[in-house]
């Protein structure tokens, strides 16, 4: 059954992933770098069609639910850094599944809503833990997702999973 909050800690450790207040720090001087232009993109979905790892296998009718809302769909890996700096720090709103871009979340202004959301088998809070440091309004949306079973050479963090428009929907608002 899909939730909002709480996580799993049992699969990591209630302690695990405490970063550091640093990336605020390097953040702020990232941007004081940067050209001063900042996206007219306020909502934002990273899309993972360009991922080999945790396929939505439903990533299409994600993608039309948030084209419909007006969001834009962005794959990060088409994006240089600064266009990716420079769009994470206009968003009002960034909704992602779990994965290296929401690093980028470094960027964004204090009043931006975050919605990551995650596989159950995979259930890793490392970017919610910066988000807390950060104090941004971070929300997770966990789902079922086929688990991988025999071969234990292959991790459960590569299996695909389907997302619950309806629970995305309420994570929305």
């Amino acid at each position: 059954m899909e939730k909002l909050l709480p996580l799993d800690y049992s699969i990591y450790g209630k302690f695990a992933f405490n970063p550091s207040p640093l990336p605020a720090e390097v953040a702020k001087h990232i941007l004081s770098n940067c050209p001063t232009w900042r996206s007219n993109m306020k909502k934002i979905y990273i899309s993972r069609r360009d991922s080999s790892r945790r396929k939505i296998d439903n990533e299409e009718a994600v993608i039309k639910f948030f084209s419909e809302r007006g969001f834009e769909i962005l794959e990060l890996s088409k994006l240089t850094v600064a266009e990716q700096i420079n769009i994470f720090a206009g968003a009002d709103t960034v909704v992602a599944a779990h994965g290296a871009g929401l690093t980028n979340a470094i960027y964004c202004h204090q009043d931006v809503k975050i919605i990551e959301f995650m596989p159950r088998s995979y259930q890793n809070p490392c970017f919610l833990r910066i988000g807390q440091i950060l104090k941004k309004d971070w929300r997770i949306c966990v789902f079922d997702n086929k688990t991988i079973t025999g071969d234990v050479s292959v991790s459960n963090n590569v299996a695909s999973w389907n997302v619950d428009l309806d629970l995305l929907s309420a994570a929305l608002h």
